[in-house]
């Protein structure tokens, strides 16, 4: 859903890039109602108003079939931001189009969106060029550069130092509250009780979802002697032999937590930043295991069933924030430059529609605690995730 600077009119996605078209075809054929130019086709003088209206009405349909358009040079092609499942909800549209805005006014050219809802879509659009950005989770950026050496890293979001140092958010794995004292070991809890469990992870290319967690898991378990031997691999699926009796997938962090609360698994991998907007802190400090979350009234899907219902983290760990990533096959260097330099700068940090205010209803993915900002980032920074990866 591309609904930046158009979001107000209601045009979205393609249909903004059309808006643009029409109003300038619109403009031209007021201008000069009784010029009569060649049609470089046929060599017939057709008035430009009424190639105007005929061009309108073509744009109006290739627009409804869902067909990008644009008039001009490539400066006025739009640029393609693929968005992964978290942020393709209809509740992050405002998110979504002031981030659009911000590529908008650095390059002078539309964006357009695709949303997606699987991980694997969105990878796969920047990687075989038909997408020039997207807001990436670590794991998601590590795996597109290894496919692809045109994806880099521009910038990430800090801590409330504003700096690095402090640039991270959490893996958690959380269980129903009502079943959470199953998961107590000598008063702390643990995940000896998730064995044998129907457990819920994000996507297989999901950072905090997958990675994160999985890796967790196999680490604690293969210090035993019946999981001596498990991988990161191995807890794709479930069965018999298997560490967990199932495994489901929820296709994003809201739906993960969703599968959880809603009873299809009993413990579930979910971050804490595509979730926060849905529920509230009841008890313990923030992400970490003891904290027990509500979701709050009034709260969208897939939660619009579950207002009230508490969960419990019973794991967590910090990852470093995922960047936002660029396609340098479709950005020349200037319009990266712009464009890294507009999200750092200090309009951007004010922009609540991007960094909400703690109180705000806003679905915004960034919560303006201190001096949160987005800072820059290289390939470098996520190297300590390839690492990781078995």
């Amino acid at each position: 859903m591309s609904e930046s600077g158009a979001a107000a009119a209601g045009l979205t996605g393609n249909s903004r890039s059309a808006h643009t078209i029409l109003t300038a075809l619109a403009l031209r054929g007021t201008d000069a109602p009784r010029d009569r130019r060649t049609d470089l086709t046929n060599g017939e003088g057709t008035p430009t108003m009424k190639r105007s209206v005929i061009a309108g009405f073509v744009l109006l349909a290739l627009v409804a079939t869902g067909t990008a358009v644009w008039a001009g040079g490539a400066a006025e092609k739009p640029i393609v931001w693929v968005w992964l499942p978290n942020d393709s909800p209809p509740e992050s549209a405002q998110f979504r189009a002031a981030m659009d805005k911000i590529v908008s006014d650095a390059t002078g050219r539309p964006v357009q969106d695709k949303l997606t809802t699987d991980y694997n879509i969105a990878i796969q659009a920047m990687v075989s060029d038909n997408a020039a950005v997207a807001l990436f989770g670590p794991y998601q950026y590590v795996k597109c550069s290894a496919l692809s050496k045109a994806i880099v890293p521009l910038v990430t979001n800090t801590g409330d130092s504003g700096t690095l140092s402090d640039a991270v958010y959490y893996s958690r794995i959380v269980v129903k509250t009502e079943n959470a004292s199953q998961y107590m070991k000598n008063g702390q809890y643990s995940l000896d009780a998730i064995a044998g469990k129907i457990f819920s992870f994000v996507s297989n290319s999901s950072t905090s979802g997958f990675l994160f967690p999985s890796s967790g898991v196999a680490a604690y378990f293969s210090k035993m002697g019946k999981w001596s031997s498990l991988k990161q691999s191995d807890l794709m699926e479930g069965g018999p032999g298997k560490l967990f009796s199932q495994v489901v997938f929820g296709g994003s962090h809201q739906g993960s937590l969703a599968n959880v609360i809603s009873g299809k698994a009993d413990v579930g991998a979910c971050d804490d930043i595509d979730t926060d907007t849905y529920d509230t802190l009841v008890s313990g400090t923030a992400s970490l295991p003891g904290a027990v979350y509500k979701i709050k009234d009034g709260a969208a899907e897939p939660f619009n069933d579950f207002q009230g219902a508490q969960f419990t983290v019973i794991w967590s760990v910090p990852v470093i924030n995922g960047p936002i990533a660029v396609n340098s096959k479709l950005l020349s260097k200037d319009e990266i430059a712009k464009i890294t330099a507009a999200f750092m700068s200090d309009a951007t940090m004010k922009n609540t529609a991007i960094f909400a205010q703690p109180a705000s209803s806003s679905k915004a993915d960034f919560t303006q605690t201190g001096n949160v900002r987005f800072v820059k980032v290289d390939d470098s920074t996520y190297q300590p995730v390839r690492a990781m990866i078995q």
